[in-house]
């Protein structure tokens, strides 16, 4: 520990970040930054994500998908990884918000493609289809 709690965080410079936290990686600090400036309150940086606390975020079609994503999560649990996929630990309310800080939280990010699983992607302009959305919060964050 540094010292640093999260009322503290706005203030955190890069300087800080590297000599007083240890964080030596250019790009964790600079992802770190990014955060705090999105963040219109400290409690809205969740630790998960400043941590990339989960290895593995699986996206999928419900309709289509489900079971295959649930081997898949097995699997890689079984092999040691944490996973994250979206019946796992959502709180209710706030089913969005939680799911994309999720993406963030995730190192990894699995998409299980199966058959018309992507057909709704192809109208979908305004990006309100949810593979759309996870895969494009993704690619924003990493």
């Amino acid at each position: 520990s540094c010292g640093i709690n999260r009322s503290l965080l706005g203030s955190l410079t890069d300087e800080l970040m590297q000599t007083a936290c240890g964080i030596t990686n250019p790009i964790h600090r600079l992802k770190m930054t990014q955060a705090f400036q999105n963040a219109k309150h400290p409690d809205e940086v969740e630790v998960a994500v400043l941590s990339k606390q989960i290895d593995v975020f699986i996206s999928y079609r419900r309709s289509t998908g489900n079971q295959l994503a649930s081997l898949i999560k097995v699997l890689l649990q079984l092999k040691g990884y944490k996973v994250f996929i979206d019946v796992d630990k959502l709180y209710a309310g706030k089913f969005d918000s939680s799911l994309l800080k999720n993406i963030q939280a995730a190192k990894h990010f699995i998409l299980v493609l199966t058959p018309n699983s992507l057909d709704r992607l192809l109208n979908d302009h305004n990006g309100d289809d949810w593979i759309h959305k996870e895969v494009c919060k993704y690619f924003v964050n990493n």
